[in-house]
């Protein structure tokens, strides 16, 4: 069985984010039960504040009560209800979220192997289906740079020797132009990249 502290964390992937986002839609809540508050005690108030017949005023008054009573267990309860959902919703959006930067940190230091898995339920499923494509293509075109990386240095390898055995100068063209097809192939697959 989990701790409590650890059931937190589940529910909490990205507390920065996913508390800020609370409290934006809990403050818009806050602002949605006042403005409802105010419209259903509105035709209480001028019977309880500018009446001069005192038994409206009583009858507004207990009118009065009556909906504070129920009012306040109300809105108590529907904010809890309101914030365990804002916690499941943004708990959808930010372990995604999470899920993404961990991946991004690895592809920074190199590690193309790691593919963004989200669970069923989670949102952002299109989002994460183009990073996963955007890392297989990215993976495609460096193992290809690596394959003609060995092409290149195996070719170099060969230049080497045929300019070591004094062979003929189309022995040693023949070789230089290999030598550059290799390296035409690498600057092919480096211009897909666009950089400042």
């Amino acid at each position: 069985m989990k701790s409590k502290a650890r059931e937190a964390d589940d529910l909490l992937v990205s507390r920065n984010l996913q508390v800020r986002l609370l409290i934006h839609s809990m403050l818009f809540m806050l602002f949605a039960v006042v403005v409802t508050v105010i419209i259903m005690m509105y035709p209480v108030l001028p019977d309880l504040y500018f009446s001069t017949n005192i038994d409206f005023r009583y009858h507004a008054a207990q009118g009065f009560i009556f909906l504070i009573e129920w009012l306040i267990p109300l809105v108590v309860a529907l904010f809890a209800i309101f914030a365990v959902h804002q916690i499941m919703i943004t708990h959808r959006v930010c372990g995604p979220l999470v899920n993404f930067t961990t991946t991004f940190d690895r592809m920074l230091k190199g590690d193309f192997t790691r593919r963004v898995a989200l669970r069923r339920g989670d949102f952002l499923q299109e989002e994460c289906a183009k990073i996963n494509d955007m890392i297989d293509g990215l993976s495609a075109i460096i193992r290809r740079t690596l394959a003609d990386h060995g092409s290149l240095m195996a070719e170099l390898d060969s230049l080497e020797r045929h300019s070591a055995s004094r062979e003929t100068p189309e022995a040693v063209k023949s070789a230089v132009a290999s030598v550059r097809a290799a390296a035409q192939c690498i600057a092919d697959d480096l211009a897909k990249f666009k950089v400042d």
